[in-house]
């Protein structure tokens, strides 16, 4: 696989915390911090033809919510000509932060629902907060359409071995509702997991080079750069950009970089990329329309 001059970075995690400990997620072990803005300044202001006209997710392994600085943070994206989105999971989506999201530069919002069954989310998210998610989503709806904002709501939901007719009930009730729904597959992160359903994925005959290392970038917090969106133990970390000056195209040009590159165009997959099974999602050998990761349910009330 051949590697763009600049790369897409798909996400920029403003902060590592999370109000939740999801049995679906994995052990928290590391550090928790918030991006500061003045580091967020020097990364945006150092990596100007990098960020122009991208559309960066603002969350990787906490709940952006917690940030205590989101408005502003939204507002320097903006100045940097940086288009935005981010998934919450939406215990935090208060008539205040409805408010401030909608008024916002922000384009999108996904709010993590994941099941409509009271006892699977407590199994799922290891919590009690379905019905306080569920009324926060109905307020967001509600809000959005009196506003009329720009920004575009998503409902995610998790296909976790349910059935059809239960993913089909969940989407069509927030289709109903004016909102697009994006149905994930469940993922083991790398094994990482805490809670595992029995669920077969697609079979391929051999495996490829992942596209992750060869056209996305993920950079963490604590400014630590990642390769993969499945990996949120975190296995994966490559390097720091506070070595490289915060340069990100130093740090994709880098011999670390490259070194994993190398070793997926020779098949040769070493730990967390090892470990993985979701690469299957990408292969050219499967039917997207049967197989996808995250298929998408649009609305045309939206």
């Amino acid at each position: 696989m051949t590697t763009p001059i600049i790369p897409y970075i798909k996400n920029l995690e403003l902060t590592s915390y999370c109000n939740l400990n999801c049995p679906i997620c994995v052990e928290k072990t590391w550090k928790r911090e918030h991006l500061s803005l003045e580091l967020l300044e020097t990364i945006l202001s150092k990596n100007k033809e990098v960020f122009e006209g991208q559309s960066i997710w603002l969350h990787y392994r906490g709940d952006p919510l917690l940030y205590p600085q989101l408005d502003i943070a939204l507002d320097m994206f903006e100045t940097y000509h940086v288009r935005t989105r981010l998934s919450t999971n939406g215990v935090l989506l208060t008539p205040q932060k409805i408010d401030m999201l909608l008024h916002s530069p922000l384009e999108g919002l996904v709010v993590s629902v994941i099941t409509d069954d009271a006892e699977m989310y407590k199994q799922l998210r290891g919590s009690d907060k379905y019905e306080t998610v569920r009324a926060h989503v109905d307020n967001l709806i509600l809000a959005h359409q009196a506003l009329g904002s720009h920004t575009k709501i998503q409902v995610m939901g998790l296909n976790y071995g349910q059935g059809v007719s239960k993913i089909e009930a969940f989407v069509k009730h927030y289709n109903n509702l004016g909102v697009e729904v994006a149905i994930h597959r469940f993922s083991d992160r790398i094994n990482q997991s805490r809670y595992n359903p029995d669920m077969k994925k697609p079979i391929v005959s051999k495996r490829l080079p992942c596209k992750w290392v060869f056209n996305d970038i993920i950079i963490l917090s604590d400014c630590s750069v990642t390769t993969c969106y499945f990996d949120l133990a975190t296995r994966n970390i490559l390097c720091n950009l506070r070595d490289y000056d915060y340069s990100i195209l130093e740090v994709w040009n880098s011999e670390t970089y490259q070194r994993i590159r190398a070793e997926h165009n020779s098949l040769h997959f070493k730990g967390a990329c090892k470990d993985c099974c979701d690469w299957v999602y990408e292969h050219p050998d499967i039917d997207k329309e049967i197989n996808t990761f995250v298929r998408i349910y649009p609305t045309k009330h939206v």
